[in-house]
């Protein structure tokens, strides 16, 4: 994944840093982790930042499935979860907060 097509959180870390919206744990959870390495954070909607529709460009608005957020169009009705937008942690962060320590994630990914 280039670091066009990266997800950040609306919100800086209190360091200043940009915040990557990464896949932490099974199941689709999201987190925020901060390019300068500090704690990560949970997401909520308002950390979710604008997306617009890639089949009609319509801005789209965020919902919960199943436990997981996603952008959903209000106009052609296309769904995108928003674990399958982000990367795994791993391909950014050697250690994060957020994941379960033991759990191989790999296997899920």
């Amino acid at each position: 994944m280039s670091n066009e097509e990266l997800l950040c959180s609306r919100r800086k870390c209190p360091c200043g840093g940009k915040r990557i919206l990464v896949r932490s744990r099974v199941g689709g959870f999201v987190s925020q982790n901060c390019v300068n390495g500090c704690r990560p954070r949970l997401v909520t909607p308002s950390d979710l930042p604008v997306r617009k529709c890639s089949s009609c460009g319509a801005r789209m608005d965020i919902w919960t499935i199943d436990k997981n957020y996603a952008y959903s169009c209000p106009q052609c009705c296309s769904t995108e979860m928003v674990h399958d937008l982000v990367p795994p942690w791993q391909e950014f962060f050697q250690e994060d907060g957020v994941a379960i320590p033991g759990v191989d994630f790999d296997r899920f990914v």
